[in-house]
C-alpha cells in the first residue's frame, strides 16, 4: 500500500554517480561506516527541518534525497573524498557495519520511518 516508491538507478561508473543531478535542492547522503559523528538520522531530521523552515514552493525539492551505498570493505579514501567533492554528505547507521546488500535495506527503512 506504499504509495511513493524509491528510484534505484542503472548501474553508471562511480564518478558520474557522483557527480549526476548534483544541485542544491537535494539531501545527498553518503553511507560511510568511517563516519562517527553524524548519524543517518540527524541527516534526515535536519533536511525536515531544513524543508519546514524554506520558502513555500521550495521544501518539496529540499527532501529529494540520494543515498549512496557502498561495497563490502567501504569507500575508499579517493572515493570519500570524490563524494566529499560532490557535496555528499557522510553519514553512520551505526557502530555496527551492515553487509552492503543489508545496509541500503536499512537505510530505506529508516529514512522511511523518519519521514512519515
Amino acid at each position: 500500500r506504499r504509495s511513493d516508491v524509491p528510484t534505484i538507478e542503472n548501474v553508471v561508473a562511480l564518478k558520474e554517480a557522483a557527480r549526476a543531478a548534483a544541485g542544491n535542492a537535494r539531501v545527498r547522503l553518503l553511507l560511510a561506516e568511517q563516519e562517527r559523528i553524524r548519524t543517518l538520522r540527524a541527516a534526515i531530521e535536519t533536511a525536515n527541518q531544513d524543508a519546514a523552515n524554506s520558502a513555500p514552493g521550495e521544501g518539496a525539492e529540499r527532501r529529494t534525497l540520494e543515498v549512496a551505498v557502498g561495497p563490502e570493505g567501504g569507500w575508499t579514501a579517493e572515493e570519500e573524498a570524490l563524494f566529499a567533492a560532490e557535496g555528499w554528505k557522510p553519514v553512520s547507521l551505526g557502530p555496527r557495519i551492515l553487509r552492503a546488500e543489508t545496509a541500503g535495506i536499512a537505510a530505506m527503512a529508516v529514512i522511511a520511518a523518519l519521514l512519515d
